[in-house]
């Protein structure tokens, strides 16, 4: 099954694999999956970008790797730049 998104809200990005990215203001980015429900450390750099914090992801190497790759995919879809420190 090919993955999809749709947007919730103007902040909230859905994937059809369960998991949604929202971006909480300025300041951080809400992770929710099956397993996680974790506010994550980001900043906004300008009007369309962030970084993100991988210090604050939760997990194990591969459980992290996880976690960031769907971000960056809720990110690819909103056109929305993701820098990660």
């Amino acid at each position: 099954m090919e993955e999809t998104f749709t947007r919730e809200s103007p902040t909230k990005v859905v994937s059809s694999l369960g998991y949604s990215v929202e971006t909480l203001g300025r300041t951080g980015i809400q992770y929710i999956d099956a397993t996680h429900n974790v506010g994550l450390s980001a900043e906004g750099l300008m009007i369309n970008a962030y970084s993100l914090y991988t210090s604050s992801i939760p997990g194990d190497g591969d459980e992290k790797a996880r976690i960031l790759a769907n971000v960056q995919k809720a990110f690819a879809f909103s056109r929305v730049g993701l820098q990660i420190i």
